[in-house]
């Protein structure tokens, strides 16, 4: 009676699966995903919102509604 001899595939899938770890490892080092360095936006800091006091807030509005008016008679 004959013995049936199975091959040994482990090698294959061996160099199969380090090849594609291989690949992902490279793509995310490629990437930057390994990497400590963050990224700085170059956009300026919005100014702090400014308090106006009620008492400069009636002058302000009387200033433009004067301003307003001479626009409309010119």
């Amino acid at each position: 009676m004959k013995r049936k001899v199975y091959e040994d595939y482990e090698p294959i899938s061996n160099i199969g699966v380090c090849s594609s770890l291989l690949t992902v490892l490279a793509v995310s080092t490629y990437l930057g995903v390994f990497s400590n360095t963050t990224k700085k936006s170059e956009k300026e800091e919005p100014k702090p919102a400014q308090v106006i006091q009620k008492a400069e807030k009636t002058q302000i509005l009387k200033s433009q509604y004067k301003n307003e008016q001479k626009e409309r008679l010119n």
